[in-house]
């Protein structure tokens, strides 16, 4: 994978796994710390935040090496902002991951052990095919004004 695929990858995963954070925080906020369950999400919180810092260490790891590569005359790494770098999943896969998870929750009995899980990948996949979805319309837009500009100065 090249360092713009990587960063672009590693900042989707932080901003999902960000989601989730604020989703799981705010649930915990409106616990008592006695409640059962509790510990457990608090655990979970944790876990994600330890994921957050290995994602931005990451980040970091890759910026260093793109400006090692650039100065180093590497006209490969691209100087792209990462919004702008596609990304790693297309939309479709997204949203039929997304279905499926959908499908899964709808199945799962009410107060099962799972249907957690289940609601979190809903939600994380929910607002990667916003994302992507956002993405990729703004790529045909940009695309689409490209060929415009393009028509109008060959004329």
């Amino acid at each position: 994978m090249d360092l713009s695929s990587e960063l672009r990858s590693t900042s989707d995963m932080f901003l999902e796994r960000l989601d989730l954070l604020r989703e799981l925080e705010a649930k915990k906020r409106r616990m008592s710390p006695g409640m059962s369950g509790f510990a457990e999400l608090a655990a979970e919180i944790q876990g994600l935040a330890a994921q957050l810092l290995d994602a931005s260490e990451r980040q970091s790891d890759i910026a260093d090496a793109s400006a090692q590569a650039i100065a180093d005359g590497d006209v490969l790494v691209a100087l792209t902002p990462v919004e702008e770098i596609p990304p790693t999943r297309e939309v479709q896969t997204v949203l039929a991951e997304w279905r499926e998870a959908e499908r899964r929750l709808s199945l799962m009995a009410a107060g099962s052990d799972e249907i957690e899980a289940a609601e979190s990948d809903v939600t994380r996949l929910r607002a990667e095919y916003g994302r992507s979805l956002d993405e990729a319309v703004r790529r045909t837009t940009d695309e689409a004004v490209r060929r415009t500009s393009d028509d109008q100065g060959a004329r």
